[in-house]
């Protein structure tokens, strides 16, 4: 696939600031020497090549890990404070990203081609069968972020490079069809599924969040928030979730070292904190009332009070390049992209 060359200079100028020339933004954050540490790793294994993210079944105390350039999944135990490998399967592709719906797992794969050989899907996995209920090509390009409405038996697909939400009926499991693809501002990412149906979600490259909602038998982009710092560097909206109180979104802005907090209906910015480097996978702890960021280039995960919006310290050192992030009874499980590894941390307070 040929790249036009407004396309080719596009990609140069983002390459060129990220790599040669950061924006003076992007090297502010919160020094998280200046914090308590409050977890320690009790257990940490190995997995298969750059662990993405971690779904848990907490009945069962089994974590279920997407393995990139493993092309795997993997299932793990955490039983008794241990982590054990107990079972893995292999995928065509790429494993994104992973969770559980109804007792299964829904995957998406891409192997992040262009062109014509590019392939996006969504899977249903029975992991206590160990089958493959079904499968679909997602129509988007390098499909990420899963959000699942459970009343309407849809699915919500992100696609990165195709710039829109694949939608996915999920009424007939052995036979998913997708029924919509909405498009959206650059590089959708995070996605997070509100009460009355809507689906907010954030443009990595876009410095804002958007929503998507039903109006009447189809799916339309409703609304988009103000471009954060529209005048200088934005930075890139990762991950999003509703808080605990179901009132407040918050965003990890990758680029700018920030949490960002907006109204769920208007979609106005109403704070921000500054937070340790490079800031991914958000959840909410089990005390649900505090929130644990992954921040990539510190090697920790970062937790703040969903209330006060103010610190509350870092956990123990990660591996390298902490990813996904899962909130379990008393703690956390982090994948670790680079090292290639899952750990399982108890929270000390």
């Amino acid at each position: 696939m040929r790249l036009s060359p407004k396309r080719v200079l596009a990609l140069f100028r983002r390459a060129w600031r990220i790599y040669v020339t950061p924006p003076k933004e992007s090297k502010v954050f919160l020094d998280y020497k200046e914090l308590p540490v409050i977890s320690t790793c009790l257990s940490r294994e190995k997995t298969l090549f750059e662990p993405k993210q971690v779904a848990v079944d907490h009945a069962r105390k089994l974590a279920y890990v997407s393995c990139m350039k493993g092309h795997s999944l993997q299932e793990f135990s955490f039983s008794n404070d241990s982590l054990i490998l107990t079972n893995e399967w292999s995928f065509p592709e790429q494993c994104v990203e992973c969770q559980i719906w109804r007792g299964l797992i829904i995957l998406t794969t891409t192997n992040f081609k262009w062109g014509s050989g590019q392939k996006s899907r969504l899977w249903i996995f029975d992991p206590k069968e160990e089958i493959v209920v079904s499968f679909v090509d997602t129509e988007g390009e390098w499909s990420k972020i899963i959000a699942v409405d459970d009343e309407r038996r849809v699915a919500f697909v992100s696609n990165w490079r195709s710039n829109d939400i694949s939608v996915i009926d999920l009424s007939d499991l052995s036979n998913l069809k997708v029924i919509q693809k909405v498009s959206c501002d650059e590089a959708p990412r995070g996605m997070v599924l509100l009460s009355d149906g809507r689906v907010v979600a954030t443009s990595f490259y876009g410095k804002r969040i958007f929503s998507v909602a039903k109006e009447g038998e189809k799916y339309e982009l409703a609304k988009k928030s103000a471009l954060f710092n529209p005048q200088g560097y934005g930075g890139n909206m990762r991950d999003i979730l509703i808080g605990p109180d179901g009132k407040i979104l918050f965003v990890s802005n990758l680029g700018r070292n920030m949490v960002h907090w907006y109204d769920p209906k208007t979609l106005e910015l109403l704070g921000s904190l500054l937070i340790p480097r490079k800031p991914n996978s958000m959840r909410v702890m089990s005390d649900n009332k505090t929130i644990g960021v992954s921040c990539r280039a510190d090697n920790l995960v970062f937790f703040f009070d969903s209330e006060t919006k103010k610190s509350v310290g870092v956990s123990a050192k990660t591996g390298k390049l902490p990813t996904g992030l899962a909130a379990i009874d008393g703690g956390f499980l982090v994948t670790n992209f680079d090292s290639s590894s899952i750990e399982l941390h108890k929270i000390n307070r």
